[in-house]
């Protein structure tokens, strides 16, 4: 499954999608559909938005005729439509959140959203690699761009639901 990163304001085309290879793209899917899971076990209560309230543990907000829900979906529904992200051209520091179709390609209209921060972003300038040519206990400086998936969602979209 295709990941995506929602764009800050700074940047023209608010979605870009990340390529990765098959064995990442295999453990991020894992990752969203286990907290997604999680996150409706544990979310059960919809209740409607209210700025005022802070949810409870088993609440969560629910806003219907969320409007952004179009450009997800449609992410998840041609994702080779969707420009590739280029660290090299875009900061990492402008992606604002990630996310997949979690039931994609059968149902697109369902995606995981999680927040995207700066503690998730590797600082390759101190990380090193065991290198994958050469001996296995040879290690090389990181010159790539890098970083974590966070451990839950603050959001899942069903349609134009939030």
């Amino acid at each position: 499954m295709a990941l995506f990163a929602i764009m800050d304001d700074s940047i023209a085309t608010r979605i870009l999608r990340i390529e990765l290879d098959k064995a990442a793209s295999t453990a991020v899917t894992g990752i969203f559909q286990q907290q997604r899971q999680h996150f409706e076990a544990h979310h059960s209560n919809k209740i409607p938005f209210y700025a005022g309230y802070t949810p409870k543990y088993d609440e969560c907000f629910e806003t219907i005729n969320f409007g952004a829900s179009t450009l997800l979906i449609d992410a998840v529904t041609r994702p080779t439509a969707i420009p590739t992200w280029d660290p090299n051209a875009i900061s990492i520091n402008n992606i604002k959140a990630l996310f997949i179709g979690v039931d994609a390609p059968h149902n697109p209209n369902i995606i995981a959203l999680q927040t995207f921060n700066k503690k998730q972003v590797l600082d390759t300038s101190k990380s090193f690699l065991g290198t994958l040519v050469g001996k296995k206990t040879t290690f090389s400086k990181a010159v790539s761009s890098g970083f974590n998936v966070d451990d839950k969602l603050v959001a899942i979209i069903d349609g134009n639901t939030i």
